[in-house]
C-alpha cells in the first residue's frame, strides 16, 4: 500500500482518473432465530419482564452454579487472554446475569424482580467430535421471576412460583405454534441450581429444550438470597425446529361458544396436565378449550387430594350449541376423567 501511495504521489493524484468502485450488493437473510428472538423480546417485554443484557464472559465459580443446558459434565471455554482477572470463562448459562440483577434491585427495595435474558452459551467440545469444533454454542432464552403476582381478584396473590415461569415457557411456544407439542415433565433437579422438589423439564414432544423451576436453596444461600426465586430457560434453535413451515389464519367462529366450570378432587400426585390431556383424549369436536384456573388445598379437602377448578369450552361449528347439548357433553367428559384418572367433582 505504501508503496501503491507513492507511485500516486510522484505522478500527482490529479493524474489519476476518477472511477466509483463498483460493487454488487447481494441480498442477505436474518438466521429465523433471530426474528424469532426479536418476537420473545415483545412477548416477555408485553408480559411486563425486563430485558437483561450480560457479558458472555463470567467467573468459573458462575459456571459451577449455573451449567446451563449443555452436556451434563461438560466443560467450561477458558479464556486464553481475559479481559478481567474475575471473568476467565465464556458462560454456561444466562442466569447469572439475572440472578445479579435481582439481588441488585432487591437489596435497593425493589419489590419485584421479573427479569429474562436472551443470548448464547457456550461450553467446551468434547474432544471425540466429529464436527471438529471447539466448542458448543447454544441460543438460550432465561427467565428470573421473584416477588408478589397479580390475581384474579384484586390485590396480591402471593410470590412468583415455578407455575408462573411455566406460564412464560407457554407463551414462548405460542410464537412458533408448537404449543400443542409442548409438556412438562417433573423431575428431580438435574442441575445443580435447581430444587429437587420444584423442577421440570420443558419438552417438546419427547425432545427436552429446557428447564424451569426454583432455585435450590444452597445455591441461594452462596449467593446470600433469602427469598425463593424461579427461573427458566429454553433452547431457542430447537423451539424454532418445531415451528410450522407455513402458518395458516384461522376462521373467526361464527356461532358462540358455551363454557362450563367444574372443581375436581384429584389426587396429589396426578397432574393438571393429565387431566387436560385425558379430555383431550376422547376426540371430541366440540371441545375447544380446557385450562385450568384455580387450586385449593384446605378445609374441607380430605387428605392426599386437591381440589383443581378447570374451564371447559365448547364449541359447534355448524350451529348454536344448546344447553342439553352441552350438559350431555360436560358429563360424558366427567365420567371420562372419572374412569381414567379416579377423580371425583367437589361438592
Amino acid at each position: 500500500v505504501d508503496l501503491v501511495e507513492e507511485v500516486a504521489r510522484v505522478r500527482g493524484y490529479d493524474s489519476i482518473p476518477e472511477q466509483v468502485p463498483h460493487r454488487p450488493m447481494l441480498p442477505t437473510t436474518a438466521p429465523p432465530v433471530r426474528a424469532l428472538h426479536g418476537r420473545m423480546r415483545e412477548q416477555l417485554s408485553a408480559c411486563g419482564l425486563t430485558e437483561t443484557v450480560g457479558l458472555a464472559f463470567c467467573a468459573a465459580d458462575r459456571n459451577e452454579m449455573f451449567p446451563g443446558l449443555h452436556r451434563p459434565g461438560s466443560s467450561a471455554v477458558i479464556l486464553r487472554n481475559p479481559l478481567n482477572a474475575d471473568a476467565t470463562e465464556m458462560r454456561k448459562s444466562v442466569l447469572p446475569c439475572l440472578v445479579e440483577a435481582h439481588a441488585l434491585n432487591a437489596r435497593n427495595g425493589v419489590e419485584v424482580t421479573d427479569f429474562f435474558s436472551i443470548g448464547r452459551t457456550f461450553s467446551a467440545a468434547a474432544p471425540s467430535s466429529l464436527s471438529g469444533a471447539t466448542s458448543e454454542e447454544l441460543e438460550i432464552v432465561g427467565g428470573l421471576l421473584w416477588g408478589p403476582r397479580r390475581g384474579r381478584a384484586p390485590g396480591p396473590c402471593g410470590s412468583a412460583t415455578i407455575w408462573d415461569a411455566k406460564a412464560y415457557v407457554e407463551r414462548l411456544a405460542e410464537l412458533t405454534g408448537a404449543s400443542k407439542a409442548l409438556g412438562f415433565e417433573p423431575t428431580a433437579a438435574v442441575r445443580p441450581e435447581y430444587h429437587p422438589r420444584s423442577c421440570a423439564l420443558v419438552k417438546l414432544g419427547e425432545e427436552a429444550i429446557g428447564l424451569l423451576g426454583m432455585v435450590h436453596p444452597d445455591l441461594a444461600e452462596r449467593l446470600e438470597i433469602s427469598h425463593e426465586i424461579s427461573i427458566f430457560e429454553v433452547d431457542t434453535r430447537k423451539l424454532l425446529e418445531y415451528a410450522p413451515l407455513r402458518s395458516a389464519l384461522q376462521p373467526i367462529p361464527r356461532y358462540p361458544s358455551s363454557s362450563r366450570d367444574v372443581s375436581l378432587l384429584v389426587p396429589d400426585r396426578t397432574l393438571a396436565g393429565e387431566v387436560i390431556a385425558q379430555v383431550g383424549s376422547m376426540q371430541e369436536p366440540l371441545i375447544e378449550n380446557v385450562c385450568v384456573f384455580d387450586e385449593y388445598k384446605g378445609t374441607g379437602i380430605p387428605l392426599g387430594v386437591r381440589a383443581l377448578a378447570f374451564k371447559i369450552v365448547y364449541r359447534s361449528a355448524d350451529g348454536t350449541l344448546t344447553d342439553e347439548d352441552v350438559t350431555s357433553l360436560h358429563e360424558r367428559v366427567i365420567v371420562h376423567l372419572r374412569n381414567t384418572l379416579g377423580v371425583e367433582v367437589r361438592a
